[in-house]
């Protein structure tokens, strides 16, 4: 596992608010909407943490992960369910990375989970108004796709 480089103390207002942000939303989420399956949240938690903290290095150096393909998941799941609340929740999971768990390193857990819970409540919103059906009309999910990469 590579080592987590020190947060930049410059980014600490800027991670609080989006953190704050996220936290808002999913006050508001909790209030207004279904509460994510507990199983479900659960299990896909579980997975985006396991893959958060495993890297995997290509022959070229390069690093990737599989979150990808579990934020979609999670997305496609939680508007089947009829809870943003559950992909957001996904989303903020992701930052339980265990080098940031350091004194000079703790920064990136908010940050990271603020970024990364409003980009999947983000397209799981845009998932829903355009129909919320992955096998629908692909003129109508594909702008939601595009929005979402952006």
């Amino acid at each position: 596992m590579t080592p987590s480089t020190p947060f930049p103390r410059k980014l600490a207002a800027y991670a609080a608010a989006v953190f704050g942000v996220a936290c808002s939303i999913a006050v508001v989420l909790g209030v207004v909407e279904q509460p994510p399956r507990l199983g479900t949240l659960g299990v896909f938690v579980a997975l985006v943490v396991f893959s958060a903290n495993r890297d995997v290095i290509l022959p070229n150096g390069v690093g990737v992960t599989p979150s990808t393909l579990i934020y979609a998941a999670a997305i496609v799941v939680f508007v089947a369910q009829d809870s943003l609340l559950g992909a957001l929740t996904v989303g903020a999971a992701a930052a339980i990375y265990r080098p940031s768990f350091t004194r000079a390193s703790w920064g990136w857990i908010p940050f990271n989970a603020g970024i990364t819970a409003l980009g999947l409540v983000a397209g799981a919103a845009l998932f829903r108004v355009a129909g919320g059906n992955p096998r629908g009309d692909m003129t109508r999910v594909l702008p939601s796709i595009v929005m979402a990469a952006f």
